[in-house]
């Protein structure tokens, strides 16, 4: 693996037995100016910068993280290209004169285990060697050498500030548009019902599961080795893992469906692949629903349980999120296309969409828990953190707005962002108009250009359109209908 393996290690890592303490700040943060008065901006500041030792040895400088937002921006060769190091050495710089990190964390935007499947056509696929891989090993060979290197350089942008840098995994599951592909896979054939762009998928047979274990572990081998501090495997927000957790999306018969440990057998063996690929000393982290806010779904006593299942797993650190496609509670906290939204108004309050959740888990288990989510104050990260329940507090959208919003509020100088309401009017196009919206600002920022915004609704739908449609057939008629997968090496 490139890079020294005992770079920000904790003394006594997980092969000696280091021990993680299950609270959150260590300290008594509090500041008081010499009236008395309480300085919270400056009591935040402290919390976010204290360092956090994890399992595997490996410690994040300070308490701040920017989330996974997917990238859009890779190319029909899947990899990484100079816009990605741009987005992120952006994103790690710190402010002039701080010698600390300005960002503890950097987890990238979900990278695909399997290009037949992707979340968007812009995405990255570790394990792609060309379209015929076993017929032309030559050309597979100086693909995966160039895969390589493009890896090298973003993991090389993302810790340039001295962040911590993880790749976050993912499958898509039957949340892969046609623009991808016209049969995705899921665990049952279940289909996913928006504007008719994602075709019905057809349900996995028993014998291709170990297939998709190991393409998450070869991909956490190649991201570590060129680099990578740890991955983070993706099972919420609607996408394949997720799909096998929830009795909605999972109705198979066989060892990995019913029950709920039938159903989370499949994450399970991904962590336990991975972690045996990138070995002990590297950070190994799991996305996990709290719920995924539908009636018969996912809920929030399942997540408690195969939280306690990847804390006995040995995984480093637990983020915490909910909702999927259909309910998408990982957008403004709302649930969209249903009832209720299921972020509760005092959690609202105090910026964390998750935070009483997050609150009773911290009962069950002694795993670092990250939180993201609502966060738009240094004060409400510090509140978060000085609960106790919350290890580390996640950012995305405010790094798009401001893209030195961490490194600002890591100083006590960050504004508080109002994040803007993006709607057309029609319920089933506010999501991607949304997503287009923000988008849209991953490029600017990529592009060294200030955000935009006021950039429109129907701008943000026209351009995620345009978008999705031009990269993802693109990719789709790049690769052989028929390929094998995941291919030899």
């Amino acid at each position: 693996m490139s890079g020294s393996p005992n770079q920000g290690r904790a003394e006594g890592g997980a092969a000696g037995g280091a021990k993680i303490r299950a609270e959150g700040v260590a300290t008594d943060p509090t500041v008081r100016h010499t009236d008395g008065r309480i300085d919270r901006t400056a009591a935040a500041t402290t919390e976010l910068r204290q360092p956090l030792p994890l399992r595997c040895g490996l410690i994040l400088p300070n308490r701040l993280a920017k989330a996974a937002m997917t990238e859009r921006l890779s190319g029909t060769d899947y990899a990484p290209n100079a816009l990605h190091e741009a987005l992120y050495r952006r994103w790690a710089a710190p402010l002039p004169g701080d010698s600390g990190a300005a960002i503890g964390l950097q987890i990238t935007g979900n990278m695909l285990v399997d290009p037949r499947n992707l979340e968007s056509g812009g995405n990255i696929v570790p394990l792609w060697q060309g379209a015929a891989p076993q017929t032309n090993p030559a050309s597979a060979r100086a693909v995966r050498e160039g895969m390589q290197a493009a890896l090298q350089r973003m993991a090389a942008a993302a810790k340039s500030g001295g962040a911590q840098a993880w790749v976050q995994l993912s499958q898509a599951g039957r949340q892969c548009s046609r623009f991808n592909t016209a049969r995705p896979v899921a665990p049952s054939a279940v289909g996913l019902s928006k504007l008719g762009l994602f075709a019905r998928p057809r349900a996995l047979r028993s014998e291709e599961l170990p297939g998709i274990v190991e393409a998450f572990a070869r991909t956490a081998r190649i991201v570590v080795d060129a680099g990578f501090d740890g991955v983070q495997v993706h099972a919420a927000h609607g996408y394949l893992l997720s799909q096998f957790l929830s009795p909605i999306t999972n109705r198979r018969t066989d060892a990995y469906g019913g029950a709920l440990e039938n159903r989370a057998r499949l994450l399970l063996a991904v962590v336990d692949a991975v972690r045996e690929a990138i070995g002990p000393g590297r950070a190994l982290a799991v996305k996990l629903n709290s719920a995924d806010f539908q009636r018969g779904g996912f809920a929030e006593g399942e997540a408690m349980q195969v939280a306690g299942w990847l804390d006995a797993a040995g995984i480093d650190l637990l983020e915490i999120s909910g909702g999927s496609y259909e309910r998408l509670a990982f957008f403004d906290g709302k649930a969209k296309g249903g009832a209720d939204a299921p972020v509760r108004a005092s959690s609202r309050a105090r910026e964390a969409y998750f935070m009483a959740f997050a609150e009773q888990l911290r009962q069950q288990v002694s795993v670092p828990l990250m939180l993201t989510g609502g966060f738009r104050t240094a004060e409400g990260m510090g509140h978060a953190l000085r609960s106790g329940a919350v290890h580390v507090v996640g950012v995305a959208r405010p790094m798009l707005l401001d893209p030195a919003w961490g490194a600002k509020a890591l100083a006590g100088q960050a504004p508080a962002l109002d994040m803007p309401r993006i709607s057309v009017g029609l319920r089933q196009a506010d999501d991607l108009a949304e997503a287009g919206y923000w988008d849209h600002q991953v490029e600017r920022v990529a592009r060294g250009l200030e955000p935009v915004p006021d950039f429109g609704s129907w701008a943000g739908l026209m351009h995620i359109t345009k978008r999705e449609a031009g990269k993802g057939l693109a990719k789709r008629f790049a690769r052989k209908r028929n390929m094998p997968w995941p291919p030899e090496r």
